[in-house]
């Protein structure tokens, strides 16, 4: 809406009232104060920047503006000056980075008519005859886009409507840090929302909203991105600190390059709700068989852990969702960055992560899918498992000496090659501060203290658990490890110190593979464990990952003993155990005989 000097100012102690007491009429709960003052900025015609912790409300800033318009639409002289540029059956297109079912539940239930448009819903409808770009143009208060349909020939055809053009009014943005790391890399639509708003009408206001904008140049990135100058938006920053869960390092007593996660092992008796993050669905699958063949046969394991990631039916992931939270059995989800946005599941009680976070934003936001019961007196949990040497990594990282080291991805046929630790700088700083909230604070400008919120919701809550919101703020910080161990370090039992394991690889050491015929016998044997896993016949087995056809680990077998390795009946004797790789022998002693050539080029030079 276009600002003029004599239309109604929302954004004073009467707006807020007002906008309050008609919020109320539609909402089963009283709006907080600080959701007041970004709806009334984007009301009086700015543009919203909104940083809050994750579970504070953002998809509500969203809901409670589109009724408000809805409101203002039907009556304008409810304000005075009435408010008259609202056009009738206002919508919002809402961008979220995510599957959006999460976020049309939240709609819905505050009775916003929305529909979701991505690839599997448009792959439904097309199944059933129906067109949702056609149905979207009327009827519909919210339209939720995943960011790869602003490309699309559909969504042309909804900006080209008129009858479309005339309503909408406002852009939504969740997760918009993913602008400065998804738009940069991988999901690069992300970047087509600045043109798409010049595509608009100028009445259209963006409402955007992160737990996880950085001060400095992600900001800026941003607000690039968006269009945003000084001046010409607000922004609306709280303290993102999650103060009901603990964040919580740990080193890894055995690495995740194999099948057996020991570490882990707790948490098949530990009995409460637990989301295990996993960068690869390889690793979430191979978590997934050293827990399964840890759980009592006498419960059902099929609903006690499950997996979650993009490769499995949507319908499959849903129930997944659902049996988190409803059934009791469920007590493990395994995990990729598909669960670490848009997923609203209040009674997760931890979250672990596997391995070193790459940013501070990947670490915030799966600390925020643990403990979203505002109601909840107990405080969860955010648990990082670290490699050994996950410090010496973030010491190079602050101090400019940039670590490397050899790479391989399972999976990939790529060449061996030294690369970069994608730890970001603001992430080794986390790691190695002896406080990590503190560190956070800093890093994310969060303000000393935020304003009280004398919402009922935040009013009554203080009261049950007799504090006062500076007393929430000023409690000891409950951090742990590993740079200088954090806060409140953990006393944990310390796995028995043991001397160095004595040798047993039988090949004689003058004839053993040297660093570099162990890199060029990984790529080889990379390479045709692609080849059996795209030439295989059976579409169940197609479905599996390629490490189950020939694991890292098997690999290794053959590599450590490939001087005892003198005909085929030997390499069938080492490989007895892998199905999947057996029937390909007489394939792979090829691949051997060609590797003896290799390596014995190799000593000659």
């Amino acid at each position: 809406m276009e600002r003029r000097s004599s239309r109604y100012v929302f954004s004073t102690s009467e707006g807020h009232a007002l906008v309050r007491r008609i919020l109320r009429q539609h909402l089963p709960y009283d709006p907080h104060d600080y959701q007041l003052e970004g709806i009334c900025h984007v009301l009086d015609g700015h543009d919203l920047l909104a940083v809050l912790a994750t579970g504070s409300g953002k998809t509500g800033l969203y809901s409670m503006y589109m009724l408000m318009l809805i409101e203002l639409s039907k009556n304008p002289s409810i304000c005075d000056p009435p408010v008259k540029d609202i056009p009738k059956n206002p919508v919002m297109v809402a961008i979220y980075p995510t599957i959006g079912l999460e976020e049309q539940m939240a709609f819905m239930s505050v009775k916003l008519p929305s529909i979701v448009i991505n690839s599997n819903t448009l792959d439904e409808a097309r199944k059933s005859g129906r067109n949702l770009w056609h149905a979207a143009r009327t009827g519909y208060a919210v339209i939720l886009l995943s960011p790869e349909q602003l490309v699309s020939k559909g969504f042309e055809s909804l900006l080209q409507c008129p009858a479309f053009t005339a309503r909408v009014c406002v852009l939504g943005l969740d997760e918009t840090h993913a602008l400065d790391t998804w738009g940069a890399s991988f999901r690069k639509s992300y970047r087509q929302i600045d043109f798409m708003r010049a595509r608009m009408p100028s009445r259209v206001r963006i409402i955007t909203s992160s737990a996880t904008v950085r001060a400095g140049a992600t900001k800026s990135n941003i607000c690039a991105f968006l269009g945003f100058r000084p001046g010409e938006y607000r922004e609306l920053r709280r303290s993102n600190v999650r103060h009901n869960v603990r964040p919580i390092f740990r080193f890894l007593n055995a690495g995740i390059g194999g099948w057996s996660f020991p570490d882990l092992d707790w948490l098949v008796t530990d009995g409460r709700k637990t989301v295990v993050f996993c960068r690869t669905i390889a690793l979430g699958f191979r978590v997934l068989v050293h827990l399964w063949n840890k759980i009592p046969s006498n419960i059902d394991r099929g609903t006690f852990v499950r997996l979650y990631n993009a490769l499995n039916w949507p319908s499959y992931n849903e129930q997944t969702r659902q049996l988190v939270r409803d059934n009791p059995v469920c007590k493990i989800v395994i995990a990729t960055a598909t669960f670490m946005m848009g997923v609203d599941i209040p009674n997760i009680f931890r979250v672990i992560i596997l391995g070193e976070p790459e940013s501070t934003e990947e670490w915030l936001q799966w600390l925020g899918r643990a403990q979203r019961d505002v109601r909840s007196t107990t405080n969860g949990e955010c648990i990082t498992y670290l490699p050994q040497k996950a410090l010496e990594t973030a010491r190079g990282i602050v101090d400019g000496v940039q670590p490397r080291r050899a790479v391989i991805a399972p999976g990939s046929s790529d060449k061996p090659s030294t690369q970069s630790v994608h730890m970001d700088h603001a992430m080794a700083r986390i790691l190695l501060a002896p406080c990590k909230i503190a560190e956070q604070n800093c890093l994310y400008e969060n303000p000393a203290s935020d304003p009280q919120c004398l919402c009922e919701t935040c009013t009554l809550r203080i009261a049950d658990i007799r504090l006062t919101s500076d007393d929430i703020t000023s409690c000891p910080c409950t951090c742990s490890g590993p740079g200088e161990l954090g806060c409140q370090p953990e006393l944990l039992s310390q796995p028995e110190t043991r001397g160095r394991a004595k040798d047993m690889n039988p090949v004689p050491k003058n004839q053993r593979l040297t660093r570099a015929m162990r890199a060029a016998g990984q790529e080889r044997l990379i390479k045709f464990r692609n080849f059996i896993h795209k030439s295989t016949k059976s579409p169940s087995a197609r479905l599996l990952p390629p490490a189950t056809f020939f694991p890292e680990p098997t690999m290794k077998l053959l590599l450590d003993k490939f001087a005892l390795i003198s005909t085929e009946d030997a390499l069938r004797e080492l490989i007895a155990g892998r199905v999947y790789l057996l029937p390909y022998t007489h394939d792979l002693w090829a691949v051997i005989t060609e590797l003896q050539t290799t390596f014995d080029n190799m000593r000659k030079q």
